[in-house]
C-alpha cells in the first residue's frame, strides 16, 4: 500500500507507539512518522514521577529508622 501511495506522488505517514513500530514503519518506507501518543506520554511521565517519589520516600524512611536507632 505504501509503495502504491508513493507512486501517486503522495506522502505516507502514520503513528508509532513503540520504537519497534517506528522501525518497522520506517523500514516499510513511510515519508513521515508521529511518535507516541498522549496516553503513552502521560503514562511514561507518571511512571517517572512515581519512581522519583519512591526514591525520596525510601530515603526518608531510612533516615527516620536511623534516627530511631540513635
Amino acid at each position: 500500500m505504501i509503495k502504491g501511495i508513493h507512486a501517486l506522488g503522495k506522502p505516507v505517514g502514520t503513528i508509532a507507539l513503540t520504537t519497534e513500530q517506528a522501525k518497522r514503519f520506517v523500514d516499510l518506507g513511510v515519508s513521515f512518522l508521529a511518535l507516541g501518543g498522549d496516553t503513552a506520554f502521560l503514562t511514561t511521565a507518571a511512571d517517572n514521577t512515581l519512581d522519583t517519589f519512591k526514591k525520596f520516600i525510601i530515603r526518608a524512611v531510612r533516615r527516620i529508622a536511623q534516627q530511631s536507632l540513635n
